[in-house]
């Protein structure tokens, strides 16, 4: 995987070098992590491409504060998300040996396992794509202000400061279950409820920052990729 995203990222360069304006989401983020995600799932990108642009409704959903007006949209999504990726494992056109061949093995094909296989396949595009901009940002950003090139070494310490100050899930949607006191707060069952992933990543009480992260990193574990039972499956591609 390194090896591919060094190919990747030297064809991109290639194609803008000439350019005087990068559009930072369109010309790099996007097709890196096309390549980069359609390779470990072990899909082509045409495919890829299709299911990312199917789910896109269903992918929305996480984020909305108040769905209902969305919720015909995205049953359709899903529903047709499904239809393809089905299509797609019974024409057998992935590869062996990646990431959907491995978890076909593990868990089978059947309508139980639908959505999870659904789910491993689309559900890391959006924070992929966010994290990559927000890591050119950045570097762009504390390059500008120290006016140096950082070190290979220096480069992967502020990484992960990188990833908390941007956290490419920032927040996400849940309904409650059941009644719940929080802080004195009840949260009724069946309301819907916004967290803020970043909100954690940069408390005060926790986080001693400067604006750009070419100090060193607090100890402080960060909340870009969850914790416990509900830690990020993709969090070691960002090795």
């Amino acid at each position: 995987m390194p090896e591919t995203a060094r190919i990747l990222s030297l064809r991109l360069l290639d194609r803008i070098r000439a350019n005087d304006v990068v559009d930072v989401e369109k010309e790099i983020s996007e097709p890196f992590v096309r390549g980069i995600m359609s390779e470990l799932l072990g899909l082509s990108e045409e495919d890829y491409s299709k299911v990312l642009t199917l789910a896109t409704s269903a992918v929305s959903f996480l984020w909305e504060p108040s769905p209902s007006q969305e919720l015909i949209s995205t049953i359709v999504s899903i529903r047709r998300t499904f239809e393809v990726i089905s299509e797609i494992i019974e024409n057998g056109r992935y590869k062996e040996n990646k990431l959907l061949d491995y978890l076909i093995r593990s868990v089978g094909f059947n309508d139980e396992s639908l959505a999870l296989i659904t789910n491993v396949t689309v559900d890391g595009h959006e924070p992929f794509v966010s994290a990559v901009k927000s890591h050119i940002y950045l570097y762009l950003s504390c390059l500008n202000s120290n006016n140096k090139i950082f070190s290979e070494e220096l480069s992967k310490k502020i990484e992960e400061k990188f990833l908390r100050l941007e956290a490419p899930f920032p927040y996400c949607a849940r309904n409650a279950l059941e009644d719940i006191n929080i802080g004195g707060k009840v949260i009724k069952k069946g309301q819907r409820v916004i967290f803020f992933i970043s909100a954690g990543n940069i408390d005060p009480y926790v986080f001693n920052d400067s604006k750009c992260p070419y100090s060193e990193e607090h100890p402080s574990k960060n909340l870009t990729f969850g914790v416990g039972r509900h830690y990020c499956l993709g969090a070691n591609i960002t090795d």
